[in-house]
């Protein structure tokens, strides 16, 4: 077969199989439904399991949640835990509150663990909490 018949079959085969597509799309677009549509991703990529960080890691973001109820030393310890199986140094933790909320969450992270779980304390100028 030489190229250009090779080349016309294929272009035919093509335009049936996106003929046949095209023939499962409902009529009417409203008649598609969210629980019935199955992308399929199309992107291939070559995919590399990274375990543990090759450096330390700074989180500058994140909710450990803040007081005494919430930051227990069992707690305090999972997090602890995971942030060294995962390579994270340091931890910056946006809750905390005011007032004796705050004072336990700084008890809790910070003075317990200078260094790896910190507190960022902001506030308004005139003289109230930001959280």
């Amino acid at each position: 077969m030489n190229r250009l018949a090779l080349g016309c079959s294929l272009l035919f085969r093509s335009l049936r199989i996106a003929a046949n597509v095209h023939a499962q799309v409902p009529a009417d677009i409203r008649d598609l439904k969210l629980r019935d549509w199955k992308p399929r991703s199309m992107l291939v990529s070559r995919t590399t399991n990274v375990p543990k960080a090759k450096f330390p890691v700074l989180d500058v973001h994140n909710h450990l949640g803040g007081g005494k109820a919430i930051l227990t030393a069992e707690r305090v310890a999972r997090y602890l835990a995971e942030m060294d199986a995962a390579g994270v140094q340091t931890v910056v933790n946006l809750d905390g509150g005011w007032d004796e909320r705050l004072e336990a969450t700084l008890a809790a992270l910070d003075d317990a663990h200078p260094g790896r779980l910190r507190k960022i304390i902001y506030g308004f100028a005139d003289g109230t909490s930001g959280h």
